[in-house]
């Protein structure tokens, strides 16, 4: 569990930094994508937690495909590094 957490950690800091630097002129990247730190808050919470991921995304395709296809590939990736974490606790629970 602990490598798997690690492991959404590297994720959410290496789409964070290529978020940043790809939405840097741009008024989304400003409001959601401002530092590297403020990045990787927005890809926690919008992007793991799912908290008004509509509103990230509707602003980042309105701007920029690439930056849309990224954020839809980050997610798709949290989404099963989370899945696989609670996996590992049930597994651990059991055992």
């Amino acid at each position: 569990v602990f490598f798997t957490f690690c492991l959404l950690l590297l994720i959410i800091y290496v789409f964070a930094i290529a978020i940043k630097q790809l939405a840097t002129d741009t008024r989304m990247g400003a409001e959601h994508f401002d530092g590297v730190f403020a990045s990787m808050y927005t890809l926690f919470v919008r992007g793991c937690l799912l908290a008004g991921v509509d509103v990230m995304l509707n602003a980042a395709f309105g701007e920029s495909a690439l930056v849309g296809s990224l954020l839809i590939l980050f997610i798709i990736a949290a989404t099963i590094t989370v899945m696989n974490m609670l996996i590992g606790v049930l597994c651990q629970v059991v055992t």
